[in-house]
C-alpha cells in the first residue's frame, strides 16, 4: 500500500499540494493586507512545473538504484509446472 502511494499517486500529488500552499498562502496575505485574492492564473505555474519534473527525476532515479536484479544473470521466464505457477526469476 505505501509502495502504491508513494510510486502511483504522490508524483502527482506534489505539484497539486504545492499548488494549495502557495494559493491558501496567497490568500491570506491578501486578507491581512486588504489586497485583491490572486486568481489561480497568477500561480507560479513555472515552478509548480518544475517541482513535478524533480518529482519524477528522483522517483526514476530511485527505482533505477534501488530495484531490478543484477545484470549479468540470466533470466527464466515463468513456467507452468504441476498445475502451478512458477514466476520468472533471475539465475546467477
Amino acid at each position: 500500500m505505501i509502495r502504491t502511494l508513494l510510486v502511483r499517486i504522490l508524483p502527482f500529488l506534489v505539484p497539486i499540494i504545492l499548488f494549495a500552499v502557495w494559493y491558501f498562502l496567497a490568500r491570506r496575505r491578501a486578507g491581512k493586507t486588504g489586497e485583491k485574492a490572486p486568481s489561480w492564473r497568477e500561480a507560479p505555474w513555472g515552478w509548480i512545473a518544475l517541482s513535478g519534473l524533480l518529482v519524477l527525476a528522483l522517483g526514476l532515479a530511485f527505482f533505477r538504484f534501488s530495484t531490478g536484479a543484477s545484470p549479468e544473470g540470466t533470466y527464466v521466464p515463468p513456467k507452468y509446472e504441476d498445475g502451478r505457477v512458477i514466476p520468472g526469476h533471475v539465475e546467477p
